[in-house]
């Protein structure tokens, strides 16, 4: 891969809806998909390779018309599952906005995931049946890429990074690599 010289791993990957990421606590531990087609590796390999280092993540989007944007954070950590896999990440640039945050002046920084079956978040609302994914929630966050697949989805629960795009995107991908 040569974007932003090379080196990422891929964590999430979504392109065409073949895969439903409306997922139990167990399946995001251990991950599900096809690593070559749409996929989440899955939280516990994801705390074992961020354990080895200091990593950044970078966030790859594309709506239904073809635009194109991306999010970069300088640091990423997630701990493993005692911690509910607590999300560590700073550091924003990039032209998609900062999504990793929430409708509240709340960072999504020190957050747990949230699954359908695994309510973390801070919110009244249990943020992982309400928008059909599992994600790191504070009160149901401007970001979404495990939602729904589909341009007409509903707008609640579809994929969506709000500081770019408010919904419905078609391509997202999540990848990781030392700093």
């Amino acid at each position: 891969m040569d974007i932003d010289n090379g080196g990422w791993t891929t964590i999430q990957r979504r392109y065409d809806g073949t895969v439903d990421f409306y997922r139990y606590w167990e399946d995001y531990k251990s991950g599900f998909g096809d690593i070559d087609g749409e996929h989440w590796l899955g939280n516990d390999n994801l705390h074992f390779i961020l354990r080895q280092g200091s990593y950044r993540v970078r966030f790859d989007l594309e709506d239904f018309t073809g635009d194109t944007s991306y999010a970069i954070y300088d640091t990423i950590y997630v701990g493993d599952e005692s911690t509910n896999y607590t999300l560590s990440i700073t550091g924003y640039n990039g032209i998609a906005g900062h999504a990793m945050k929430d409708w509240h002046p709340n960072e999504l920084d020190g957050m747990m995931f949230t699954t359908r079956d695994r309510d973390n978040d801070i919110s009244p609302t249990h943020c992982g049946f309400k928008k059909q994914s599992g994600w790191w929630y504070a009160a149901c966050s401007y970001s979404n890429i495990n939602g729904g697949y589909g341009e007409l989805y509903d707008t609640i629960a579809n994929i969506y990074w709000k500081t770019w795009k408010p919904n419905a995107l078609k391509k997202t991908r999540m990848m990781i690599k030392p700093n």
